[in-house]
């Protein structure tokens, strides 16, 4: 009845089990597993402690304790389950890998580290251990100890495009960015179709100065999936590096139509019809981030200069000011100083000079 999801019934024949044979502690475990699976923790719970109250020797119910616990979040009492089950099963690698993992959720790397070491000690060739502990030490900032295991991941499955995937990230945290892209590239040959890999190889790229190969992975990644927002900004970001504004103008518009409540995005596409010489179109995306996000100051001072370049002089002192308001920052305050000074207000002016140099 439980192989076949009838779980009211299963639940209602292993209750009549364990009412005939009380001390029979597999009907009262099956019992406590058919509870967990229906989604009452709370039964499951109590059947695995009666379990253990009757058989302390056993492996198996702590460990599905830990299992129950995890369910309702107790991380707490799910590693105390695992620790008691490790005491009785010490060389066990799953019950170190599961007692790691749960203190790592709570945030104890120091104590999820070794029992982490210790699950790929005990089975080598597990790449989920290794990946395990290289998350772990990533989490912890270890950066070689991450690339060391990532790269045992690779070892033991060198035709997993995640696996490579990990191990790239790896190494561009850790700066080799040649050994990066050649795993971005193995990555992508094992799996061509996926748009999210030709992203990262093209990102990878980028970083190298290799414009043109990155602008043809980020076109395939486009190509593979249209609304792919990160994959159009570094298209477009390719494309402005190249002053193709031609092209980099509609692709981050069709960024902006997947995000347009991303401010920062409408403040980087500001800056790009700036470049292309488009000011009445920059000025429209200062405006509208500072719509989404009028408490940013950097956002203020942006749309103080695309006002000063336009000749608005009122609308940009208007904007300096409320940017120095929000931050008070040294380089907002001077641009309002060349505001005045270009209006005409000598004295405004050196009010808002003697302010930055007094910061300075």
């Amino acid at each position: 009845l439980r192989a076949g999801d009838d779980l009211i019934h299963a639940i209602q024949e292993y209750r009549r089990s364990v009412e005939l044979l009380p001390q029979q502690t597999d009907y009262r475990f099956q019992l406590a597993l058919a509870l967990r699976q229906a989604g009452d923790y709370a039964g499951a719970i109590q059947e695995l402690r009666h379990v253990i109250r009757q058989r302390p020797d056993l492996v198996a119910p702590h460990s599905e304790l830990a299992a129950t616990y995890l369910s309702t979040s107790n991380h707490a009492a799910a590693a105390a389950s695992y620790r008691e089950a490790l005491r009785l099963k010490p060389a066990d690698p799953e019950l170190h890998s599961n007692l790691g993992l749960v203190l790592r959720k709570t945030g104890d790397l120091l104590g999820a580290i070794p029992e982490l070491r210790k699950a790929v000690e005990l089975a080598p060739d597990s790449a989920d251990y290794h990946r395990n502990l290289a998350e772990a030490y990533q989490a912890s900032g270890d950066v070689p100890g991450f690339i060391q295991e990532y790269g045992e991941e690779v070892r033991l499955r060198p035709e997993d495009a995640d696996a490579h995937l990990h191990l790239a990230n790896a190494y561009q945290a850790g700066g080799d960015l040649e050994k990066a892209l050649g795993e971005y590239r193995v990555a992508s040959g094992l799996r061509p179709q996926s748009p999210e890999l030709h992203y990262y190889l093209g990102g990878a790229l980028k970083a190298l100065g290799r414009i043109k190969e990155a602008q043809a992975e980020l076109e395939r990644a486009v190509g593979l999936r249209a609304d792919y927002p990160e994959a159009l900004v570094a298209l477009g970001e390719v494309l402005a590096e190249q002053k193709n504004y031609e092209l980099a103008i509609p692709t981050y518009r069709d960024a902006l139509r997947l995000r347009p409540d991303d401010a920062a995005l409408h403040i980087r596409f500001a800056t790009i019809l700036r470049e292309g010489g488009d000011l009445n179109g920059a000025l429209a995306e200062c405006r509208e981030a500072v719509r989404l996000a009028p408490a940013n100051a950097e956002y203020q001072r942006e749309l103080g200069n695309a006002l000063f370049r336009l000749g608005e002089m009122p609308g940009a002192q208007e904007a300096f000011r409320a940017g120095i308001a929000l931050s008070g920052d040294v380089v907002t305050q001077e641009n309002l100083g060349l505001t005045l000074m270009r209006s005409g207000d000598w004295k405004g002016a050196a009010a808002a000079f003697r302010a930055v140099l007094q910061k300075r």
